[in-house]
């Protein structure tokens, strides 16, 4: 699909975009900032160095070789492994409650 939308240049619509998964979400303009401003605090109230480090590993390994991109993955992963928010994230797991992530 990418590839035929790129290559022909044709306009792809709210509902195009959300069928074939190119957007997550479409909603109507008056509520957009409403919208994007409740994602934002969700993802905020997750554990921040995770989502972070899964970005830099996004950004860092596309369109690289599979070796290099998993060395990318690897090397997110370790950062974020040993942090206060990867034992809180087990523990919260374990105990079977909401965690308490705190950007540590």
């Amino acid at each position: 699909r990418a590839k035929e939308i790129n290559y022909s240049g044709r306009f792809v619509g709210a509902a195009e975009a959300l069928e074939i998964g190119l957007c997550e979400k479409v909603v109507p303009a008056e509520d957009l900032l409403a919208t994007a401003l409740a994602d934002a605090a969700e993802w905020a109230s997750k554990a921040t160095l995770g989502i972070a480090a899964a970005k830099q590993a996004m950004n860092e390994g596309w369109g690289r070789p599979i070796d290099e991109a998993l060395a990318e993955e690897r090397k997110a992963f370790n950062q974020v492994f040993w942090t206060e928010d990867a034992k809180e994230g087990v523990a919260a797991f374990l105990e079977k409650r909401e965690p308490q992530f705190k950007g540590r």
